[in-house]
C-alpha cells in the first residue's frame, strides 16, 4: 500500500518484517512507528487483564486475538478524510472511496509492476472543483463538502492535526477540535484520535463495538455512546483504545 508518500510491499517472515518501497528505500523508522513496534504488547495486555480481573470476556478476547495492535497512521489528514468517507459504508466501500480520491488527485507510484497513488494534500483538494469530488461517488452529498471544509480548516490554520498529536494536547481537547468540523461526530473524532493522534485512551464506538459491548455487558444495554466511552476510559484508562480493538474483533 501507500504509506506517507511511499508505495510499500510488506510481508512477514517469522518475527521479521521484510519490505520493498519507492521512492524512499529506508522506511525502518516509519514502519516501526506505523506498526507501533515499540509498544510493549505483553505489558499492555497484562495490564488490561489485571484491570478486568474476573472479566472472562476480555480474557477470552485477549486469548483469541493475541498480538492485536493499534496502527499509527503517519498522515492525520488522510486518516481524517478516510473516516469522513466511512459514513454508512462497509470497509471495502471505504477503501474504494479513499482509493478513488487518491487515483484521481494523487501522484502515481510504481513498484514491481503495481501502480498506486499518493493521497492528495488539503491544497490539492481545494484546487479540485466541488463538482469533481461529487462525481467520485464518495457517499452522501455532504461527504465531499465535509472533505472540502476540513481542507479549508487546515489551510486557514483553524485545525492543526500535527499539533493535536503532541503529548501535551489532552484527548478531550483533540476530540473537541475534531468535532468542530462539519460532519465529524464523536465516532470519527475518536477514530482519528486513536489511529493518528496518539491518544490511546480514545474509544471509537461504531455499530460493531456498540453491539459487542452491549452483548457482553448487559448492564450497559441502555447506555449511550458517550456513556460507553466514559465506561471504557474510566476502566482501562490509556489502554481503552487497545481494549476497543479487542471488542471490535469480538
Amino acid at each position: 500500500g501507500v504509506l506517507h508518500g511511499n508505495l510499500v510491499h510488506i510481508h512477514q517472515s517469522g518475527d521479521r518484517l521484510l519490505y520493498q518501497s519507492t521512492p524512499d528505500s529506508d522506511l525502518s523508522d516509519l514502519l516501526t512507528s506505523y506498526f507501533r513496534l515499540t509498544d510493549d504488547l505483553d505489558a499492555i495486555y497484562t495490564k488490561i487483564t489485571k484491570i478486568a480481573d474476573r472479566d472472562d470476556h476480555i480474557a477470552a478476547l485477549i486469548e483469541k486475538y493475541p498480538g492485536v495492535r493499534i496502527m499509527r497512521q503517519p498522515d492525520p489528514w488522510e486518516c481524517l478524510v478516510s473516516y469522513i468517507c466511512s459514513a454508512r459504508a462497509t470497509p471495502p466501500r471505504i477503501t474504494h472511496r479513499v482509493e478513488t480520491i487518491a487515483t484521481q488527485l494523487g501522484r502515481p507510484l510504481t513498484l514491481n509492476a503495481e501502480t498506486r497513488h499518493t493521497f492528495p494534500d488539503p491544497q490539492t483538494i481545494i484546487d479540485a472543483s466541488p463538482e469533481r469530488l461529487q462525481q467520485m461517488a464518495l457517499g452522501f452529498d455532504r461527504v465531499p463538502h465535509a472533505i472540502i471544509e476540513a481542507a479549508k480548516s487546515i489551510l486557514d490554520g483553524r485545525l492543526d492535526l500535527h499539533r493535536l498529536a503532541q503529548p501535551d494536547i489532552p484527548y478531550n481537547e483533540a476530540v473537541s477540535h475534531l468535532t468542530d468540523l462539519y460532519c465529524v461526530g464523536p465516532k470519527i473524532a475518536n477514530c482519528v484520535a486513536l489511529f493518528a493522534l496518539d491518544k490511546t485512551e480514545a474509544f471509537p464506538v461504531d455499530s460493531r463495538v456498540r453491539n459487542t459491548v452491549k452483548r457482553l455487558y448487559p448492564s450497559l444495554q441502555n447506555s449511550t455512546d458517550d456513556q460507553l466511552i466514559a465506561w471504557a476510559q474510566d476502566l482501562f484508562g490509556p489502554h481503552a483504545g487497545y481494549t476497543n480493538q479487542l471488542l471490535y474483533m469480538g
